[in-house]
């Protein structure tokens, strides 16, 4: 959700201060689940939710970041963010 007014950007700001106490980071890398299931996951879906106006462009991006993936050194890197919090009662 993308603030409208002042008054939701404080809201926005009030819930985000909440979620920060509950972050779960992690990382998944292409060293991990292999590149083909690492692709999938990161990108694969992606470029099919872009834009009409850009979605050829995404497609051929998706395109070359395949074929360079298939390099032996190639490596892919996904930070990944979890998070759970509340809204404080005097938001809602």
């Amino acid at each position: 959700m993308l603030p409208e007014s002042e008054g939701d950007v404080a809201h926005v700001a009030a819930i985000d201060a909440e979620v920060v106490r509950g972050l779960k980071p992690a990382s998944i890398t292409s060293a991990q689940l292999g590149m083909e299931v690492f692709l999938d996951l990161a990108i694969s879906p992606k470029w099919k939710m872009t834009a009409p106006d850009q979605r050829d462009l995404a497609h051929r991006e998706y395109l070359e970041i395949c074929e360079l993936a298939k390099d032996p050194q190639a490596w892919g890197f996904l930070g990944l963010f979890l998070a759970m919090g509340t809204v404080p009662a005097s938001v809602e």
